[in-house]
């Protein structure tokens, strides 16, 4: 899940992967992944263009869980958004995001449109 979580990309672009800042960040993502993989597996949630995640159907998600959720999704957005330095890196991260997503888990195309995998 890790190689899903913090991609292979990092290592060929200018990240310093030793850095207290970068290790926080993937141990964060890490550790909400798990968290957020129910989600993913039910279709409530997905991988967009921009190589975050996003509510991709609340009605999946049980009432009493969409906060939870959403603080989720933000968090892990957040934590993404601080290891994306530039577009092009962006958009390294989000092709190989699609190419590790389990069969069934739902990503969005380059025009925005939800597709499964």
């Amino acid at each position: 899940a890790l190689d899903f979580v913090v991609p292979a990309a990092h290592a060929q672009v200018d990240f310093n992967a030793s850095s207290p800042a970068t290790r926080s960040l993937e141990a964060s993502l890490k550790k909400r992944f798990s968290d957020l993989k129910p989600y993913y597996q039910s279709g409530a949630i997905g991988v967009t263009r921009e190589a975050t995640v996003a509510i991709r159907d609340r009605n999946l998600i049980p009432l009493p869980e969409r906060s939870r959720v959403l603080k989720l999704v933000a968090d892990q957005n957040a934590d993404w958004n601080a290891l994306y330095v530039e577009n092009q890196i962006r958009s390294t991260f989000a092709a190989r995001n699609v190419a590790k997503l389990e069969s069934g888990w739902w990503y969005q195309d380059s025009s925005g449109g939800w597709k499964q995998k």
